[in-house]
């Protein structure tokens, strides 16, 4: 049986979604996770976040929901890679490894339509070992 949403939730819901200007069927959705979010390199603790959120993107697809955490939550030295791409919904890209593998990315200075993501970090899940809510 199918749950029905409270109405503030699809509000909620459709608040939280910023679109592409050029393209509005590119779009984005970014929810609290609610929990506390633990992000480890085999067992080195990578961040720990009860600010996390969840980013679900849509665009030439429907892309995987990523996590984001703030930068300060972030408790290990990240090694910016001389390596950038370009989202045209989120701005350029740049990307991080620590103890020599890529494992993560943020968008410095994201389009100014796409602002509540600046000062969050997204690891690379299959990078990484994510635990949520333990």
């Amino acid at each position: 049986m199918n749950e029905m949403l409270h109405p503030e939730q699809v509000k909620a819901m459709v608040e939280n979604i910023i679109r592409n200007p050029s393209n509005p069927a590119h779009y984005m959705n970014i929810q609290p996770v609610g929990a506390l979010v633990e992000v480890y390199v085999v067992d080195e603790l990578i961040a720990s976040s009860e600010r996390a959120l969840w980013l679900q993107e849509v665009g030439k697809s429907h892309y995987p929901p990523r996590l984001y955490i703030p930068n300060a939550d972030v408790k290990q030295e990240l090694f910016k890679l001389e390596k950038s791409t370009h989202c045209p919904l989120k701005g350029d890209a740049s990307y991080f490894s620590f103890m020599g593998k890529e494992i993560a990315w943020c968008y410095e200075l994201p389009f100014d339509f796409a602002n509540s993501i600046t000062g969050l970090v997204s690891f690379w899940p299959e990078r990484v070992r994510v635990e949520i809510g333990v």
